[in-house]
């Protein structure tokens, strides 16, 4: 069974966050990479506290709070993404295909509205039936899945730096951004 309490609560904690973002970030690109770096730490910054308030409320929630919190950063990635760039290659669906090959558990991720869901990999984990270790390492999977995804969202963010040394600064702070998102979905499925 589906618990709509925690898909409620978490899609509303990544609204709430990025309701928070300054409206410049919203209402147009920035004009500089420094006001992409700057966009960026901000939503960063926003997603990060959103992801520790979460992870204090998910721990031990069937281990669906890691999946659906993995989920919600994943598109708020997705809509700065593609309120930025003309290029179709960044849509969900398009990236989606792309990974499949290589990662066969995004074919369980859906899109609808430019988003990624997850609605039906979480009801195949609400109505598990088999082993329990099997049911862990399928969220296992479908985080790996979300973080590939991820990844392939901050690469394209990459992209729109125009200055190298910015570029890598993005990069670290990504980096470090996905260690703990990583992390609290882990402790979260646990």
């Amino acid at each position: 069974m589906v618990d709509r309490q925690l898909v409620d609560a978490a899609l509303s904690s990544v609204l709430n966050a990025l309701e928070r973002t300054p409206a410049a970030i919203k209402a147009h690109p920035p004009l500089s990479d420094a006001d992409l770096l700057n966009d960026l730490i901000t939503l960063v910054t926003g997603l990060e506290q959103e992801r520790a308030r979460t992870a204090e409320r998910r721990a031990g929630s069937d281990g669906l709070g890691g999946l659906l919190l993995l989920t919600s950063v994943v598109n708020a990635l997705i809509a700065f993404v593609t309120e930025r760039s003309a290029d179709s290659r960044v849509l969900p669906s398009r990236v989606l295909a792309q990974l499949a090959d290589a990662d066969p558990y995004t074919q369980l991720l859906g899109e609808e509205d430019e988003h990624i869901t997850v609605g039906t990999a979480v009801a195949v984990l609400s109505n598990w039936t088999g082993r329990p270790e099997d049911r862990r390492g399928m969220i296992d999977d479908l985080c790996r899945a979300l973080l590939d995804v991820l990844a392939t969202y901050s690469e394209s963010i990459s992209a729109l730096f125009h200055d190298a040394p910015l570029r890598d600064e993005w990069r670290e702070t990504f980096t470090v951004f996905a260690d703990d998102l990583r992390l609290a979905a882990q402790r979260m499925a646990a």
